[in-house]
């Protein structure tokens, strides 16, 4: 019986670097760069990328983001005080409220969605608080739980269209919403492209 392949770490952590940079490049931070580049992990397993824009915006979703803040925050997270505590203290948060998102979530597509956008909304907080050496914490924390828990190589090149089916859901969602907004003034003025 043949075994399944396995992602290396070098896959999951171009993975999780690009899911990352998606959302910062989204944000307009410019002014990061991880230690080894996205490139040259690129150039050095060109046959393990698996990010794919669906993903990133899924994980970039307000929906995905909410449901995480709001896991973390049923167990004792404060994103307020988060950036403020000494850098041992935030590390020690990163694991343990990563572990809690990925606890909470069910099944595993929406799990690796999950924690991606925690992941990515805590980066993007600590850039934006002058905190950047956290961000590498972040990435390393999320490729062990990854390597640990998600090891197939099928799931990182399934997560695209996981993704896609998020994106697709959650349009179809918003959509109904807005259509059965019983507030008139919060639905967006169509009237000037109405024919006669």
């Amino acid at each position: 019986m043949r075994s399944e392949p396995r992602v290396t770490t070098k896959g999951i952590q171009l993975f999780v670097k690009e899911a990352i940079a998606y959302v910062f490049f989204f944000h307009g931070i410019a002014d990061w760069d991880p230690p080894t580049s996205i490139q040259e992990l690129r150039a050095t397993i060109p046959r393990q990328i698996y990010f794919h824009e669906y993903i990133g915006q899924a994980i970039n979703h307000q929906c995905a983001i909410d449901d995480t803040i709001r896991f973390a925050e049923e167990e004792g997270f404060i994103v307020d005080l988060w950036l403020q505590l000494p850098t041992s203290e935030a590390r020690a948060q990163i694991e343990l409220y990563l572990e809690v998102v990925r606890t909470k979530t069910r099944p595993v597509n929406l799990t690796i969605i999950h924690m991606l956008a925690f992941a990515a909304f805590l980066s993007r907080l600590a850039v934006q608080g002058d905190r950047t050496d956290l961000v590498i914490t972040i990435i390393w924390r999320v490729v062990h739980v990854f390597a640990r828990h998600f090891p197939l190589e099928w799931i990182y090149y399934d997560a695209r269209h996981w993704a896609l089916a998020y994106n697709t859901r959650h349009f179809e969602i918003h959509n109904k919403l807005i259509e059965e907004d019983p507030f008139q003034e919060s639905k967006p003025e169509y009237s000037q492209f109405a024919g006669p």
